[in-house]
């Protein structure tokens, strides 16, 4: 069976497309309505076109993807050993005596209880030792490590000195990541005490600023005045 539109359906059809084609203008202007029928015409005319279209709005749907980025750089890192013939336990003594601590009070009080600036850099000062470093954490990994079998000597500090950071980490903030330090004492199979640590200086060497190697190496230089005061070595 065939259908045939009678004359009126034929008028409402028009009228119908009329209807469309006038809120189409309505909304699109002439110029854009024109070049809306002559793109459907061209992707009816070649059916590959509606993959590049679809394509592209993927494309445009994963742009903001695009600043989700994982970077990895590679950076030379010195890392300075200072062995002695001093026992560890003589070491481990002559280096607290020499960092102050900030472990009994924890560095959240100091940065509570300061009122201004200058009252955080008081404070900060009276728990910092004779070589202008101060104790965060101390880890005694010979401890457990010696309840697993195999008996060690070694014990990990985080030190450091916020006035002394706040020269790095003004210039980038990044900088943060390597402030404060950490070193280790232990005692090498040889017998010997050894004190190590990386240079920070070399720990920053990937963000490339000046201003943070310029500070980073006047506090490379300090921890190795450090190191050479606890081991007696000379560097």
């Amino acid at each position: 069976m065939k259908w045939r539109l009678t004359a009126a359906g034929k008028d409402a059809v028009v009228r119908r497309r009329a209807k469309t084609h006038e809120r189409s203008q309505r909304f699109f202007g002439d110029t854009a309505l024109a070049a809306l029928r002559m793109t459907l015409r061209e992707i009816a005319e070649n059916p590959g076109l509606s993959d590049v279209f679809q394509a592209d709005r993927t494309q445009q749907n994963t742009d903001p993807k695009a600043m989700e980025k994982v970077m990895i750089k590679q950076i030379t890192v010195e890392h300075v050993t200072f062995a002695t013939d001093r026992p560890f336990d003589t070491v481990v003594r002559a280096f607290e005596e020499q960092v102050g601590s900030l472990e009994q009070m924890g560095w959240p009080a100091i940065r509570a209880a300061s009122r201004d600036q200058g009252d955080f850099e008081r404070r900060v000062r009276e728990v910092l030792g004779p070589s202008g470093f101060t104790r965060f954490q101390t880890i005694d990994h010979g401890e457990w490590v010696t309840k697993q079998g195999r008996p060690t000597r070694f014990i990990l500090y985080t030190i450091g000195n916020p006035l002394i950071a706040i020269t790095m980490i003004e210039h980038d903030i990044e900088a943060g990541l390597d402030v404060p330090v950490r070193l280790a004492i232990y005692e090498h199979a040889d017998g010997k005490t050894r004190l190590v640590f990386n240079k920070p200086s070399s720990l920053m060497s990937g963000l490339g600023n000046e201003a943070v190697n310029s500070a980073a190496l006047k506090l490379d230089a300090k921890m190795m005045a450090l190191g050479e005061a606890v081991t007696g070595a000379k560097a």
